[in-house]
């Protein structure tokens, strides 16, 4: 603590003339400031020292302080002065935490000035019991999560299995109704699930309790990988999903099955605001050794005043009563934490009437990565596996689309 003016050597002559206004002056000061001789005999004390702390004339300063506490301002003060915290006893059971400065400002004569930390104690106090407090709310959360998770989805697995399989009409034609509901129920169950899951996932990063298995992936294999998980819900609308790759993007070291999930938040969400016959642009650039993925979409866009709630969990751009587009409006918040995750990032920009577009961008080479040569020979192979498998995944989906 500074004591400006009041360091021996740069007393105004002024006050070193006359003590009276000297006095004057450490009496006007709201904070406690004591006078005393070497061993700690009070020789003044201002209003404020009587007031809080209890001091009158004649008494000792150290005496008030612990003894250890008291032996250490006497050995500091050898070099002239003393800062630091204190308790500091208005009686024998009951004292207050203090912060101290002394100085030595003439022969025998040492200057003490205090400030009562009592109302900073408190808030410390009751900042410790709110953190305990929302440290003990936050697990009964991940708990109740963790139990709703379990509830929840195994009656949901059964709703799920049994109307796929009715939806195939295996044990029987259903009439045009009949039909027409379990595909509602079929839907509204995967609608569910898929709440179920983020919430789990939103809440284990909240937690700190997710992490991520990165590894090396080829940018162009989950680009293509992701853009075909939801080809049959962009093709539904006839919208049309470009992908370009500007080299020379290769490679990216992260979470294979996050960067999927927030390639589908992203990619899931241009569809559903774009208009019908529409063009969705997935462009992939490098710079500085980040990979951006960019989303591009033809949609109303956001507008102004929804803009700055867009990552807010459970936010929509449509109001309740007019809301034209199903989600959960968790995805775009679970993709801000995932890529946050990732040390990323996930911004947009977006004009009303024109559309939107997601950036997502992520390191090229992770903390802790290791890039092996030989490992990209087995990556290529690897991907060129998938690839293959992809490509029957579709035709098989394709001929079935044509038998239904």
């Amino acid at each position: 603590m500074v004591l400006p003016l009041l360091s021996g050597s740069t007393l105004p002559n002024s006050l070193v003339n006359s003590p009276d206004l000297f006095l004057s002056a450490l009496e006007r000061i709201p904070e406690p400031i004591v006078l005393s001789q070497p061993e700690g005999t009070v020789t003044y004390v201002n209003t404020s020292a009587r007031q809080v702390l209890k001091l009158e004339l004649g008494r000792s300063v150290t005496t008030r302080l612990l003894p250890e506490d008291s032996a250490k301002v006497i050995e500091s003060m050898g070099g002239g002065e003393y800062d630091g915290d204190l308790k500091f006893y208005l009686a024998e059971t009951h004292s207050i935490p203090v912060a101290v400065a002394v100085r030595v400002i003439a022969e025998e004569v040492w200057l003490w000035r205090f400030q009562d930390l009592t109302r900073q104690s408190q808030m410390a106090a009751e900042w410790a019991a709110e953190n305990t407090l929302l440290e003990r709310s936050s697990r009964y959360k991940s708990e109740f999560l963790a139990n709703m998770s379990h509830e929840l989805r195994t009656p949901l697995t059964s709703i799920l299995g049994f109307s796929s399989i009715l939806k195939q009409q295996i044990f029987g034609a259903l009439n045009p109704k009949q039909e027409t509901y379990m595909h509602q129920i079929h839907r509204s169950g995967q609608h569910l699930l898929a709440l179920i899951n983020d919430m789990l996932d939103l809440s284990k990063i909240e937690a700190g309790q997710m992490s991520l298995e990165k590894i090396q992936l080829t940018v162009r294999l989950i680009c293509q990988e992701s853009i075909d998980l939801v080809q049959a819900q962009a093709s539904a609308r006839e919208i049309v999903i470009k992908l370009t790759i500007v080299a020379p993007v290769q490679f990216l070291y992260a979470d294979e099955l996050r960067v999927r999930q927030m390639l589908l938040n992203l990619l899931s969400n241009a569809i559903k605001f774009s208009p019908p016959s529409g063009e969705i642009n997935v462009m992939v650039t490098q710079g500085s050794g980040i990979v951006n993925i960019a989303v591009r979409d033809e949609g109303d866009g956001i507008p102004l005043n929804k803009q700055g709630l867009i990552f807010r969990p459970f936010q929509q751009v449509d109001p309740v009563r007019d809301r034209r587009q199903q989600g959960t409006g968790l995805g775009l918040a679970l993709t801000q934490h995932l890529a946050e995750l990732h040390q990323g990032t996930v911004t947009f920009e977006s004009e009303p009437g024109v559309g939107s577009c997601f950036v997502l961008r992520l390191p090229e080479c992770g903390q802790g990565a290791v890039w092996d040569s030989n490992r990209r020979g087995r990556d290529r192979r690897e991907g060129d596996r998938r690839e293959s498998d992809r490509r029957q995944g579709r035709r098989k989906g394709d001929e079935e689309r044509r038998e239904n």
